[in-house]
């Protein structure tokens, strides 16, 4: 995914003509000051919240970046590839005997046992096709230094509105203040995500959020959000309060239930059973980890599967990178064989995705070949658990000695559920940031990140900052922005 126009940070105050933009360490102090000033004010407004400060709690620049109308059309048209290809490749994952995914891919027992009985229920139309309702999972994609080539490099299916709200809230904030110009405009509608937030759900009935010991930073937003929506915010609970309720009528014998509270809006099956106040689970958000889920009991388990807004084939295999190989290596078969992607979108693929190897592979087999030719072959990857999230784990090639890349590179070739990938270490694109008066520019990494939901692309996320090799915004250690696009086409 190349483009020819750079990505750059503006003022939107000093803006005069779209064609020749402005950056912030152009413009006075003064006019910084009552650019961030304004900003802050429309984003609190935009988020209305009672009890806490966006401002005070998300460090957010006043200045945008402007990506061009190409740039946002080549991730539409990649997301477009890469749901298809995913798609066909989560279906025909049990039935394709001769991709063998199951092998390529080993999975926890348990992960296999309940992953199977999501396809036995799917077809006998107890759950969603997944084509139909895959549920929420954002790419994290890094800019390439020479072209600023976008470069996926994993995707998050574990969390499902990460980040979510926060994206509407600052597109809004800068909907508020950036047109007044009638130059520039939010690169993502606020309205367009909540409509496509709002369309995963049935907000006539309750809605419950399954929590686990990681809270996400955006649950009180989406929280907010939905009490907007439909009068009641949803029922935050936690495993200790599921239950599962006989009942004859139902195709499984048993309802999904959890206990109530005093704020738990109600509508279906409710009553107390064993002195317990219980309310039936329609549709439930599972914001936990994988491990988690899996201490459930089966039958828990399986109803969570019947209930939740996002598939656990997502949860279990979207999430997973692994995959992103997985994906890869899939893209002639899925031009040739299957026919569900032109020669065009195997390209994009193949150049979107940053290049990752998975274990027991030929590409595994290659590096093992020129790790034992050159010492220096590791310095060019990176190493990161397949399952985790947030940076943990991740270890630089560079930062092994020639032994332990050996230990690490030739523990691959045993498949096992319990894996690393290695990936080939994005040489990233170093940006001029102004962050704040404090700290003036700063040569930045950049870490995008765009929303789907259903398959669909919803919009363009938070970008997030940060000077060292590994970009986060966690105790200050960079800002998030939002983008813009010109008006002018």
């Amino acid at each position: 995914m190349r483009s020819t126009m750079r990505i750059q940070q503006i003022s939107l105050a000093a803006a005069i003509s779209a064609k020749d933009p402005v950056s912030p360490q152009q413009i006075d102090q003064a006019t910084r000051a009552q650019e961030r000033k304004t900003f802050q004010a429309s984003l609190e407004s935009s988020a209305q919240t009672e009890h806490s400060s966006l401002v005070s709690l998300y460090s957010f620049s006043p200045h945008p970046l402007l990506l061009s109308h190409q740039q946002l059309l080549q991730l539409k048209q990649f997301n477009v590839a890469l749901s298809i290809a995913i798609t066909n490749i989560v279906e025909r994952w049990w039935t394709d005997e001769e991709a063998g995914f199951p092998l390529r891919m080993p999975l926890d027992p348990h992960e296999d046992s309940l992953l199977q009985w999501v396809e036995k229920a799917t077809e006998e139309k107890l759950i969603p096709p997944f084509n139909v309702r895959n549920g929420f999972w954002p790419p994290d994609f890094l800019l390439e230094s020479k072209t600023e080539r976008f470069l996926i490099c994993e995707i998050n299916a574990r969390f499902p509105f990460e980040l979510l709200p926060l994206a509407m809230y600052g597109h809004q904030a800068l909907s508020n203040i950036g047109t007044q110009q009638k130059l520039y405009g939010p690169a993502t509608d606020p309205n367009k995500v909540l409509n496509d937030l709002c369309l995963a759900f049935d907000l006539g009935l309750p809605i419950h959020i399954l929590t686990g010991t990681e809270r996400s930073s955006s649950l009180d937003l989406f929280l907010l959000l939905i009490e907007r929506q439909t009068g009641a915010a949803p029922n935050v609970i936690s495993f200790s309060d599921l239950r599962l309720v006989e009942n004859k009528h139902s195709i499984t014998g048993y309802d999904l239930c959890c206990l109530r509270n005093h704020s738990s809006k109600s509508n279906g099956r409710s009553g107390t059973l064993q002195g317990e106040s219980l309310g039936e689970i329609h549709q439930i958000v599972l914001q936990c980890n994988q491990n988690e889920l899996l201490e459930l009991p089966q039958e828990i388990l399986r109803h969570l599967a019947l209930n939740s807004v996002n598939d656990m084939r997502s949860i279990f295999l979207v999430h997973d990178k692994r995959l992103l190989g997985i994906i890869l290596q899939e893209l002639n078969d899925l031009v040739n064989k299957h026919s569900v992607l032109t020669p065009k979108q195997a390209h994009i693929l193949q150049e979107g995705i940053a290049p990752t190897i998975i274990s027991g592979s030929s590409e595994l087999e290659e590096l093992v070949r020129q790790s034992a030719q050159s010492n220096k072959i590791k310095d060019g990857f990176i190493v990161k658990p397949a399952r985790l999230g947030d940076n943990e784990g991740i270890i630089f090639g560079r930062d092994l000695s020639a032994e332990q890349w050996t230990s690490v590179v030739m523990s691959l070739r045993t498949l096992g559920s319990d894996q690393c990938i290695i990936q080939h270490l994005v040489n990233q694109h170093v940006f001029e940031i102004f962050l704040h008066e404090e700290k003036g520019v700063q040569k930045e990494h950049l870490v995008g990140t765009y929303h789907v939901i259903d398959g669909n692309f919803s919009g363009l996320g938070i970008w997030r900052t940060g000077s060292g090799r590994l970009s986060s915004v966690e105790n200050g250690g960079g800002s998030w922005l939002v983008s813009i696009l010109s008006l002018l086409g």
